[in-house]
């Protein structure tokens, strides 16, 4: 008979590491744009959307949106895993088979009926605590 482990709690803080990175794409990205001077029109319209996109990220990433996940629970029996949104509300979720697990990243990958898309949660080691993050991470491993 095999033992089940506790349900992991994971609260989850905004990571430095993660928005570092995602201003270095996006900074790289444009200086890519202007280095290959395209055309001005083209260059007009690509740089105001990848300011967008590097606004949509951070806010994603700093857990500013209402729909950032702000805390996980699991893996539950049943149904999965709890994601619990900046607003409060609860979504039970199953993890879909797609999720990443490295030694300084796990990106979590939600599937539900509702949604079209799955709903990725990146974890970076700095964004759980040490423990946590472990754990997590043999549980992924462990279950597959």
């Amino acid at each position: 008979m095999t033992r089940q482990p506790a349900p992991l709690d994971i609260p989850i803080r905004p990571s430095r590491r993660l928005r570092t990175l995602c201003v270095i794409a996006h900074v790289a990205a444009a200086l890519l744009v202007v280095w290959l001077a395209l055309r001005w029109p083209l260059t007009l319209l690509l740089l105001p959307l990848m300011a967008f996109s590097l606004r949509h990220e951070w806010r994603r990433l700093s857990l500013r949106r209402t729909d950032a996940v702000v805390h996980l629970r699991g893996p539950l029996e049943a149904a999965g895993w709890q994601l619990t949104h900046q607003d409060g509300t609860v979504t039970e979720a199953p993890l879909a088979p797609t999720s990443v697990c490295l030694p300084w990243l796990v990106i979590l990958h939600f599937r539900h009926r509702r949604w079209r898309f799955p709903v990725a949660v990146p974890l970076a080691s700095d964004s759980v605590d040490g423990e946590m993050f472990r754990r997590l991470r043999v549980v992924l491993r462990t279950r597959g």
